[in-house]
């Protein structure tokens, strides 16, 4: 008892916010998982983390200002559980400040998750996670984006909107003849009851003379408690050159959730790619899982997913695809535990 005393004493002097600032929340994601996965070039069994969702480690607030204004603030580490890693930046998945009010809306500054990342979150069954992740075949770049200043709407009747601007951070007539430039993207949704709709487009100015990347996307969900169904569309002009050679490409997918128990449900979905540029890199997934809630903050699963590549296509499956054999079919089976807290 007496060394629990004196840890919770040193914490409390080394950070005295913890005591003041009462609405400070710390929170997380624990989740790994075993995988069998071939590409083209025999079978890897491993351990990996981040299915149902990315491991994470955050701390968010807010202190009530007066008048319905309050300070907020999140700070998100993503980590690997089978590794310990972080990625290059510890803050990796988000760190933003801002002011929020309930009549006015929220303005926020840092590094934060995109309109497009949102969005497809909305429409993609198994939630950008797990086999069936549907970033296996937009493979967008930017999940988050840095120096944003966002500002999100309140909710009207179902209705809200959010708006992003990150500028380039580069001086005028620098010269700089490569990479990406100012950043800026909005989407707009709508949820009531059952349905879910949500649009969004986002715009990376290119460097270098090249033409600015677009992605536009629109899709949502409806739960008729029995099933419910998932559908999204998403256009890519110009693409980033980290997609390259993939530049330009339209998407649809459609899933759905079927509770099959009281605690368990069937996730599938489908997704195609209609490579638009020269190299025609169709791709077409397909998945399915298996997820049993054994409380609400803990969860096994199993998911079985492919991808069918074309014309030399190499998209792969997971947040750290195997190497993909170009034309091959990508295929994984995953097993796992996910733990919120």
């Amino acid at each position: 008892m007496r060394s629990k005393q004196w840890a919770l004493g040193t914490a409390f002097a080394m950070f005295p916010w913890i005591v003041h600032a009462g609405g400070v929340t710390v929170y997380g994601i624990a989740d790994a998982f075993v995988e069998t996965a071939s590409a083209g070039q025999g079978t890897v069994t491993r351990v990996e983390s981040g299915g149902i969702a990315q491991s994470r480690l955050g701390f968010t607030g807010q202190e009530d200002l007066g008048g319905g204004l309050k300070a907020i603030f999140t700070l998100e580490s993503g980590f690997a559980y089978d590794t310990g890693r972080t990625g290059s930046a510890f803050w990796s998945r988000q760190a933003f400040v801002g002011l929020s009010s309930g009549q006015w809306g929220t303005l926020t500054l840092g590094h934060q998750e995109t309109p497009l990342f949102l969005t497809t979150y909305a429409f993609d069954a198994f939630g950008l996670g797990n086999s069936g992740n549907y970033w296996n075949l937009s493979q967008y770049a930017n999940f988050w984006v840095d120096n944003v200043v966002a500002y999100e709407t309140p909710v009207w009747s179902g209705f809200s909107a959010r708006l992003f601007y990150a500028p380039s951070e580069q001086a005028s007539g620098s010269g700089s003849a490569s990479g990406t430039g100012a950043y800026r993207a909005g989407s707009v949704s709508y949820s009531r009851g059952p349905l879910n709709v949500v649009a969004s487009f986002d715009e990376q100015a290119i460097r270098g003379g090249k033409p600015d990347a677009r992605h536009a996307t629109v899709g949502g969900s409806y739960d008729f408690e029995v099933i419910k169904l998932f559908l999204g569309f998403e256009s890519v002009k110009n693409a980033d050159p980290v997609e390259a050679p993939n530049r330009d490409a339209r998407l649809a997918t459609v899933g759905v959730h079927v509770p099959v128990t009281s605690t368990g449900k069937v996730v599938a979905s489908f997704t195609r790619r209609d490579d638009r540029s020269d190299a025609d890199r169709d791709a077409a997934q397909w998945a399915v899982g298996y997820f049993e809630s054994l409380s609400k903050r803990t969860t096994l699963y199993t998911t079985y997913g492919q991808v069918h590549n074309q014309n030399g296509g190499t998209f792969g499956i997971g947040y750290t695809p195997i190497t993909v054999v170009a034309g091959h079919t990508a295929k994984s089976l995953q097993v796992g535990i996910n733990h919120t807290f």
